[in-house]
C-alpha cells in the first residue's frame, strides 16, 4: 500500500511494479522486479525504455524521505545463466 502523500504524486503516472526491500543504511542491493501488465506491454514492445524510480524510506523514527531518479529499464535476456 502506497502512502497518501505518494499515491497523490502519482496520479498522471502509469505504476509499473511497487517492490519492498528492507535495506540497512549505507548498503546497496539490487531488486528484482516483476512488472505489472503494463510494464510487460512496454517491455514486449521495447528493448529499453525510460522510467522514473521513485523510492521512499522511513528511518528509526519514522521519518519518511522520498526521491526520484530517472532511469533505462532494459529486457532480460533471455538466456540465463
Amino acid at each position: 500500500m502506497l502512502p497518501a502523500a505518494l499515491a497523490r504524486k502519482l496520479t498522471k503516472a502509469t505504476v509499473l511494479t511497487i517492490a519492498h526491500a528492507a535495506i540497512k543504511a549505507g548498503r546497496t542491493v539490487s531488486v528484482r522486479l516483476r512488472l505489472n501488465t503494463a510494464g510487460r506491454r512496454l517491455a514486449k514492445a521495447h528493448k529499453s525504455f525510460h522510467v522514473r524510480l521513485l523510492l521512499s524510506a522511513h528511518d528509526a523514527s519514522n521519518k519518511i524521505s522520498s526521491h526520484s531518479y530517472a532511469v533505462t529499464l532494459k529486457r532480460a535476456s533471455k538466456h540465463r545463466r
